[in-house]
C-alpha cells in the first residue's frame, strides 16, 4: 500500500519567479515583455497581496535554470526556480 501511495504523487514542476510586486501595472509591464521574448507565463496571488510573475512549466529542474540564465541575460533583476506541486 505505502509503495502504490508513493507512486501516485504527482509529478513536481519547475518554474522561474521573475517579478513579486504589490503593482498590477508592473505585473501587466513585465507579462508583456515575458510574452515578447516566448515565455508562458502565470501570475500567482500569495496571501500577502503579492502578485509573483512566473514562467515556464518544465520537467526537471536544469530546464528551469537554463531559463533562469536566460532571463537574467535579457532582463537582469535576481530570477529564481522554484518547484511547483
Amino acid at each position: 500500500e505505502y509503495l502504490l501511495a508513493a507512486q501516485a504523487q504527482v509529478e513536481t514542476t519547475y518554474g522561474v519567479q521573475v517579478l513579486a510586486v504589490k503593482s498590477a501595472a508592473q505585473v501587466d509591464e513585465m507579462l508583456t515583455r515575458l510574452r515578447v521574448m516566448g515565455f508562458e507565463t502565470r501570475v500567482v496571488r500569495d496571501t500577502s497581496g503579492l502578485f509573483k510573475v512566473r514562467v515556464g512549466q518544465y520537467a526537471t529542474r536544469q530546464e528551469a535554470q537554463q531559463a533562469q540564465r536566460r532571463l537574467k541575460t535579457r532582463l537582469g533583476g535576481q530570477p529564481f526556480v522554484v518547484e511547483e506541486p
